[in-house]
């Protein structure tokens, strides 16, 4: 009985974790682009992002890390771990020294997820 006890916790811990998980993927989901610029970020919900920087582009995938941070795999260049903040559809990236990149939801015009 004991066993099966702690078992059932383990499972709803994982569940729990994972839907965590989720939730920041979708909070992330979508396209952004930089507040006073013109660089855009991507957020796939299947761990995917895109970031375009003028004509360079750089597809990667993204892993959620602990509270509000992610980590980007960028091969040999490194897998940086970045702080994130999201207040309505204002996004705030913030790398390992502290610099902050604001960036804003680019909302999908009517008709478009439809191909309209």
């Amino acid at each position: 009985m004991k066993k099966a006890s702690l078992l059932m916790a383990f499972f709803l811990v994982v569940a729990l974790l994972a839907s965590c998980a989720d939730k920041g993927s979708n909070q992330l989901a979508g396209n952004w682009q930089k507040q006073n610029g013109k660089d855009t970020v991507t957020f796939s919900k299947d761990g995917r992002v895109q970031l375009v920087n003028g004509s360079a582009a750089i597809n990667t995938s993204y892993t959620l890390g602990g509270k509000d941070t992610f980590q980007l795999d960028l091969g040999i260049v490194g897998n940086p771990t970045v702080k994130y903040s999201l207040s309505q559809d204002e996004l705030t990236l913030t790398d390992s020294h502290g610099k902050e990149v604001k960036y804003l939801r680019v909302k999908e015009a009517a008709g478009a997820e439809h191909g309209k």
